[in-house]
């Protein structure tokens, strides 16, 4: 299975057993990674999934109340191609720009892209203890949802979409930056 964006990735850590203001104020709110930018998720809780689930969907799938109990980093930008190319040297997207993002890779080429970057923690200064690694379906969904309560962060009304992200109505059948 190809992955179409390598959508975010994620530095890691776990905070112990300090309260969340303490553990928070010890992580900077953003990093820049030779131009990864990346910014604090803190930690909370919200309700995932979606209320309205297809009667074949698996029961996991429906809303349910999920804890966030680590800060993590997300990028706030999809890995772009120049990145991927300073660190992997193959860039297979069909749409080549260095400013797109990276797209048609494997779970497992993400992967080792991951791996390549852990290798060089020191050097990009990283908080101590903190890995890069994809995000899992979670910290993706509370980071998307910055905070509210709806469907999309703007709401519940879908042909708003176009206004907040390319989709294919808007993309003209490409990735953009």
């Amino acid at each position: 299975m190809r992955i179409v964006h390598l959508l975010g990735l994620v530095l890691f850590c776990t905070i112990g057993n300090r309260s969340t203001l303490i553990a928070e104020a010890n992580f900077p709110k953003k990093l820049d990674i030779e131009g990864l930018k990346m910014i604090r998720v803190n930690q909370g809780a919200f309700m995932m999934g979606a209320p309205d689930m297809p009667p074949k969907a698996e029961p996991f799938e429906g809303l349910r109340n999920v804890k966030m109990d680590k800060v993590f980093y997300l990028g706030e930008m999809e890995v772009s191609q120049a990145f991927w190319n300073r660190h992997m040297k193959l860039n297979p997207s069909r749409f080549q720009s260095p400013s797109l993002p990276v797209e048609g890779i494997t779970w497992q080429e993400a992967m080792n892209f991951c791996q390549k970057l852990n290798l060089q923690k020191e050097k990009f200064k990283v908080p101590e203890g903190m890995v890069f690694r994809l995000p899992s379906e979670a910290e993706w969904e509370y980071a998307a949802r910055a905070g509210s309560q709806t469907t999309f962060f703007f709401g519940e009304n879908s042909n708003l979409l176009t206004q907040y992200a390319w989709i294919s109505d808007n993309s003209e059948g490409s990735t953009k930056p």
